[in-house]
């Protein structure tokens, strides 16, 4: 089982230092056997475009696989199918979706969350998806009409077999009716925000034949755990496919430790 470092795009830090910093972060850990340095995610959280940021990781790195992270907190549908679009143009073909905190737990205390579509949703427009046409139709209201878009069927504009991860919770009875669904619709990947004791979860997920990862963030390190040691223990032990662990600063970060 390996350990996969998620990187959040930073709010106000320079660009080209940033890219720096996390060169050095990637270097510096590729040496280590526990860390899966071929997948690496990056969530886009406020600051730069992560989509940027994925496709010159993605150049640079051409064996590894890049993950764009994005949340319905920020976009609505249109914002979202963009996003859809050029991952494709650029090649990305890896994307984890994910409800996103409200904005009262972030600094922007006064925004306005969108949250035009759930997770749900989005995953069945994603995997049902061939064309741009096909997007606009399986669109849930169905707002735009298909001779809006010119050359529809074009290979430029097909947006299919994207490798999808959607991030949840595995607490409640709630959780366990959207994971099932989530299922259904054909989310490849699940990622559990931090660690459950509902085995019955992971155990459907796994005999679905798909991947669970448990995500945590660094700063639970300490706190929850006494060790990454121990994160690490308790993930093997539910058989997860990784630990995927929310790196809040290139530069100063828990995997250095390892």
């Amino acid at each position: 089982m390996n350990i996969i470092p998620e990187i959040e795009s930073p709010l106000s830090e320079n660009y080209i230092d940033f890219l720096k910093e996390l060169k050095i972060l990637l270097n510096g850990l590729s040496g280590n056997r526990t860390i899966d340095i071929k997948n690496i995610i990056i969530e886009q959280n406020f600051g730069f475009n992560a989509i940027l940021l994925c496709k010159l990781i993605s150049d640079e790195n051409p064996d590894a696989a890049i993950t764009y992270s994005v949340n319905m907190r920020d976009k609505n549908r249109i914002a979202l199918f963009s996003d859809l679009i050029t991952l494709n143009q650029l090649g990305l073909k890896n994307i984890i979706i994910s409800e996103g905190l409200h904005p009262v737990k972030t600094v922007f205390h006064s925004a306005k969350p969108v949250y035009d579509i759930d997770v749900i949703a989005l995953s069945s427009i994603i995997k049902k998806s061939k064309s741009i046409n096909h997007l606009i139709e399986n669109n849930s209201n169905n707002d735009l009409l298909d001779d809006n878009v010119v050359d529809a069927e074009d290979a430029a504009y097909n947006i299919g077999n994207f490798n999808l991860g959607v991030k949840i919770a595995a607490s409640t009875p709630a959780d366990m009716v959207k994971i099932k669904k989530l299922t259904a619709v054909g989310a490849d990947n699940f990622i559990i925000n931090s660690f459950t004791d509902n085995i019955g979860a992971i155990e459907y997920i796994k005999k679905e034949h798909k991947n669970v990862y448990i995500y945590i963030n660094e700063l639970e390190i300490g706190r929850t755990f006494n060790s990454l040691d121990e994160a690490y223990a308790k993930a093997l032990s539910l058989k997860a496919d990784g630990l995927i662990i929310k790196i809040i600063n290139p530069k100063i970060n828990i995997l250095k430790k390892l």
